[in-house]
């Protein structure tokens, strides 16, 4: 059977059957590895990325879907309350999970955006807007 451009051909490298024998057909070698890939150095004076980062980035998101800043994209506001909402409740399930993991001040800047964000969606929905 001659092979056509897409097609593709099944080979068993399993070393042993479903019943626990050597494979017949196979090599007995182990495929090797792929490479592990590393991410690129961080240049330099970059700070770490810290839990604060990534509560800070969530909130973002909330804002944007709730039109109070505009979207990096476009540079328009627009209101999206459905991402942003699923945004907001994101966060609560992180403060959930992380609840008695915090430091102090991580704790208190998720329960201070929680508590804006929260105030700014109520803002939104009350006006109409989304």
């Amino acid at each position: 059977m001659g092979e056509k451009p897409g097609d593709f051909k099944v080979v068993d490298r399993r070393r042993f059957t479903a019943e626990g024998e050597v494979h017949p057909e196979g090599s007995g070698e182990c495929p090797k590895p792929r490479e592990a890939t590393t991410p690129p150095p961080k240049p330099r004076g970059e700070a770490p990325i810290s839990f604060a980062h990534l509560v800070l980035s969530l909130a973002s998101s909330a804002q944007i879907g709730m039109g109070v800043v505009p979207d990096p994209a476009t540079g328009k506001k627009q209101v999206q309350l459905p991402m942003a909402r699923e945004t907001i409740d994101l966060l609560e399930i992180l403060q959930e999970k992380t609840k008695g993991n915090l430091v102090p001040d991580e704790a208190s800047l998720l329960e201070e955006l929680l508590y804006t964000l929260r105030m700014q969606y109520v803002e939104v929905e009350k006006t109409g807007k989304g």
